[in-house]
């Protein structure tokens, strides 16, 4: 009887990432497998299914996310794919992850193409958004406000 291994899951990784190529440009979506489970008798990983846009890009759950909750955040369509700076290099946009917390946006990096997480004020603030002051409760704090310019206050 064969015995599922660390080292078997990531050759099947592989091997399994390289057929979905061929099954995701048939059917014209992206497939990728997700996070993986094993004992030493049976294993499963999560498919990925990605659709791709009329430009080429490939339409990821947080980037949907991001063109959902839009108007909430307080951005506009040209926000969406405004170019700003945080910690000195030029980022766009590419996602929001409505669950996080600490760091809800991805961010991609121009110079490097890296995608990085980044905190929900430091991006509104570097794309000059308007919010409002929130205690440390999450509470709406009457006669304050973020300014762009200025801080908090």
């Amino acid at each position: 009887m064969a015995t599922i291994t660390k080292d078997l899951m990531r050759a099947i990784r592989i091997d399994v990432n390289s057929a979905l190529v061929a099954v995701g440009q048939k059917h014209g979506v992206v497939l990728t497998l997700g996070n993986g489970t094993f004992t030493a008798d049976n294993a499963h990983f999560k498919l990925n299914v990605a659709a791709v846009s009329s430009d080429g890009n490939v339409i990821t759950k947080e980037a949907a996310d991001l063109k959902l909750y839009q108007r909430t955040l307080g951005l506009t369509d040209a926000q969406l794919t405004q170019v700003f700076t945080l910690a000195g290099k030029a980022h766009v946009l590419c996602g929001f992850r409505r669950h996080a917390t600490t760091n809800p946006f991805l961010i991609k990096c121009i110079a490097n193409d890296k995608v990085y997480l980044a905190p929900r004020e430091s991006v509104l603030r570097a794309l000059g958004v308007v919010t409002p002051k929130l205690d440390d409760f999450g509470t709406f704090v009457p006669g304050h406000s973020f300014h762009a310019d200025h801080g908090r206050d």
